[in-house]
């Protein structure tokens, strides 16, 4: 019942989403979901049981309808004859989103199922614990790519490619600092916070950061795409890659263990995977590499700058667990507006007032 009455949601959803309502859109979850908890916990206090559960789905389901319905102002027109010509577009559309999902879920899933069938629960968890911990970034980013994605579905391939190379850099720009203060805190916060038991999943966690940092990129790039309208370019990336992922982890394991997941990752997940989204981005829209590279390259050789110097400069034992990562943040800082002459500064600032503007006004 809870799908047929949500038939139409995930089509206001796109019309909201296009029409840029992602407050709406929090609104509509949020109200969703509390109808949700407050459906099933009504339907549980009268004795409903098990039945508790599917209540409380409907509830959900009702609620999360009717406000993106309203939210959208726009109606449909339903027919019972159906455009083939539309049917087969959506159908293309949606298989390359399909297809891309489960390859991906394969990419992303298959290094656990190898180190859990050859290394042994133990190295899994470690090996888990590392690489939640270095995603947590990316999944937040995955937020930001849906306003990403609804501004370059509305912009010619020229403003396509301008917003795209600012996303870019923003995010190099944010995150590169952000990823190198996670490896350098990382040898003693990670054993603070979860224990000494968990001290091996160290090293695991900073070489992962590699493919955690590459993997925005491609989020970003990969978003790109299905803006372009090419959704079954980045499913056939995406199923190229399982080969070659899978044969890598299984050597990696067999000559590195756990580690030798973690190296096979970064280098064909991160590196590799990355570059390739990179030419397959820039051919599908008849763009130059050099200028969205340009967009990157000076935040990643600032924070590698950065990075070297706070690993060199000799600081005291029994402060160095506090000193490093505010060097690091203060070196990355000065130097990027240096190298920048104070342009990315600015642009951060004007970002920040225009973001203050938007919120006072609603």
């Amino acid at each position: 019942m809870s799908f047929l009455i949500g038939a139409g949601a995930g089509s206001h959803t796109a019309v909201m989403q296009r029409q840029m309502k992602f407050k709406e859109l929090a609104i509509c979850d949020g109200f969703a979901n509390f109808a949700r908890v407050g459906g099933a916990t009504f339907c549980a206090f009268f004795g409903g049981g098990v039945w508790s559960f599917a209540v409380g789905e409907v509830a959900m389901a009702l609620v999360d309808s009717l406000l993106k319905r309203s939210f959208s102002g726009y109606r449909f027109a339903y027919s019972f004859k159906l455009d083939p010509v539309a049917v087969g577009e959506v159908r293309k559309f949606i298989a390359g989103i399909l297809g891309s999902n489960v390859a991906v879920a394969i990419n992303t899933n298959a290094d656990n199922l190898t180190i859990g069938r050859l290394l042994g629960t133990q190295a899994l968890g470690y090996y888990n614990l590392a690489y939640q911990l270095a995603m947590m970034p990316v999944y937040a980013l995955s937020q930001v790519n849906r306003v990403i994605f609804s501004v370059l579905s509305q912009q010619d391939n020229e403003g396509k490619k301008v917003y795209l190379c600012r996303a870019l850099e923003m995010y190099a720009v944010l995150f590169a600092p952000i990823y190198s203060v996670a490896l350098v805190v990382a040898p003693w916060i990670i054993p603070l916070v979860y224990g000494r038991a968990w001290v091996d999943a160290v090293s695991l966690f900073q070489i992962i950061l590699i493919f955690a940092y590459a993997r925005g990129f491609m989020a970003i790039l990969g978003t790109t795409l299905t803006a372009l309208d090419k959704p079954v370019t980045n499913a056939v990336i995406n199923w190229a890659l399982v080969p070659i992922s899978v044969a890598s982890y299984f050597l990696g394991a067999t000559l590195g263990g756990t580690q030798g997941v973690a190296i096979a990752v970064a280098l064909v997940m991160g590196v590799g995977a990355s570059i390739w989204f990179w030419l397959a981005t820039c051919r599908a829209a008849g763009w130059k590499i050099e200028l969205l590279i340009q967009s990157i390259l000076l935040p990643n050789f600032t924070i590698s700058l950065a990075l070297l110097l706070t690993f060199t400069i000799p600081f005291p034992e029994h402060l160095r667990a506090y000193m490093q990562p505010v060097i690091l943040v203060l070196l990355y800082a000065v130097a990027l507006s240096i190298f920048s002459k104070g342009r990315i500064p600015s642009l951060l600032m004007g970002i920040v007032k225009l973001s203050l503007k938007k919120g006072g006004n609603q």
